[in-house]
């Protein structure tokens, strides 16, 4: 199952996308569970998030 992601804006009502479409966010079919954080440390929270998968191979 492909793995996509957007970038934008949440007003409570509605995500707004930075551009049009969707990118990847896997590397290979054996990315799976991804999971995705953000730095608790940085003053800045929002500029600095990750995410993390498995894969098999």
């Amino acid at each position: 199952m492909a793995q996509l992601y957007a970038v934008g804006i949440f007003d409570e009502k509605a995500c707004i996308p930075d551009k049009q479409g969707y990118s990847w966010l896997d590397s290979g079919p054996d990315f799976y569970g991804a999971m995705a954080w953000e730095d608790s440390l940085s003053s800045d929270r929002k500029s600095h998030r990750y995410a993390m998968g498995w894969m098999n191979n």
